[in-house]
């Protein structure tokens, strides 16, 4: 954590449509190294995986924190749709507004999961093409 906080990899970590922001999978492949891996915390910069288990740890964590959120939101949707039915009409245009809010939250977090399987589904089926004498692995990436 000292290292992250020192190269301010603590701030601006989000999640978008198209899945976790580059901060985002970058902080958590740094707080995955093992200690025997800290010098090539250069090379997780670079975007290179350092461990497959450690890489999968990084975007199941991620799954997990959305996951975690959309729970979060969907009772908090709940709750303002029973607020709604009883509150003062004062009350309910501020309510509508946090209600889009957390529905656009909704599907952003949604939409994120859904783009985080399909490129996990896309890594399971790697297509290999053969040109000359290379052998190029096509592969969409978070």
């Amino acid at each position: 954590m000292k290292f992250l906080r020192e190269n301010n990899f603590i701030n601006n970590l989000t999640v978008s449509s198209e899945g976790p922001s580059w901060r985002l999978l970058t902080a958590l492949r740094l707080m995955a190294l093992p200690q025997t891996l800290y010098p090539q915390w250069k090379a997780v910069l670079l975007g290179q995986q350092v461990c497959e288990e450690r890489e999968e740890r990084s975007v199941r964590t991620v799954k997990t924190l959305c996951e975690r959120i959309l729970r979060d939101t969907h009772t908090a949707l709940e709750k303002i749709s029973l607020l709604l039915q009883c509150v003062c009409p004062s009350l309910t245009e501020q309510l509508h507004v946090v209600e889009a809010l957390r529905q656009e939250e909704r599907c952003i977090l949604g939409n994120c999961l859904k783009a985080m399987e399909l490129s996990a589904e896309n890594n399971n089926h790697q297509t290999n093409c053969c040109h000359g004498n290379q052998i190029m692995l096509m592969r969409k990436t978070l």
